[in-house]
């Protein structure tokens, strides 16, 4: 309701944020496009729909090799609920003349939300923007901003702030419109729809946490047997 304050707090936030990286030393050193990794880690602009071959729905996509780091696939759950979100506030808006406005006193929210989502995709697709392997276009950057923004190498991660934002927004906007019933089964369709479109995902990381770790002391390692028909060595130290 008082943007003016939140805007006031962004600010002030992203000061110390900078304040801080300032006293760490982030804006030292040298950096050069040949030498910094920033651009390769980054977010592609199919990311969304990207299962990365970890959805049960969709294939994955073609991008880069390193850009992993801006996984940001919705799930077909989320898409699903998003477009049935979607479809809701368009329904309304039609029919505004006879059921309550969607998103009602709700504009200052929506653009500051919007600032921050678009904000957080130009920081994730970093200056060499992607759709697929094909490479979009590339921009140059003020040094002192560049040596800022390779901080965050792996600027593709940064993606997942939108991705927050577009679950709340698919959960929570239409929900003046829609009937308690009618959202609690769409929610619960949704995330049926979604654990199943994940579920590669799931069992992946289930492995990697139930995997039994057998500790091997490095005492009985084949190198010790070595060291004694080494004639150079003299002495060992430990």
């Amino acid at each position: 309701k008082k943007p003016g304050r939140a805007l006031l707090f962004t600010g002030v936030y992203v000061a110390a944020a900078f304040a801080v990286l300032l006293l760490l030393g982030g804006f030292t050193g040298e950096i050069s496009y040949l030498t910094s990794t920033l651009g390769d880690f980054s977010f592609n602009l199919n990311s969304f729909f990207d299962s990365m071959d970890t959805g049960f729905f969709l294939p994955a996509l073609p991008s880069f090799p390193d850009q992993y780091e801006g996984y940001a696939y919705l799930g077909v759950g989320m898409l699903t609920l998003l477009f049935v979100t979607l479809a809701n506030l368009i329904r309304a808006r039609l029919r505004r003349r006879t059921g309550p406005a969607p998103l009602q006193g709700q504009a200052p929210l929506l653009l500051c939300s919007s600032l921050i989502c678009l904000a957080a995709l130009i920081v994730a697709a970093s200056f060499r923007v992607t759709w697929g392997q094909h490479i979009l276009f590339e921009y140059r950057v003020p040094e002192i901003l560049l040596k800022v923004w390779d901080a965050f190498r792996s600027s593709g991660r940064f993606a997942w702030i939108c991705v927050y934002f577009l679950f709340l927004f698919a959960i929570c906007a239409d929900v003046r419109l829609c009937p308690r019933r009618v959202k609690t089964a769409v929610l619960a369709f949704s995330l049926s729809l979604q654990l199943v479109d994940i579920s590669p995902l799931l069992q992946e990381r289930h492995g990697w946490f139930s995997t039994v770790l057998t500790f091997k002391d490095p005492y009985f390692s084949g190198q010790w047997d070595a060291l004694p028909q080494n004639s150079q060595l003299r002495h060992l130290l430990i």
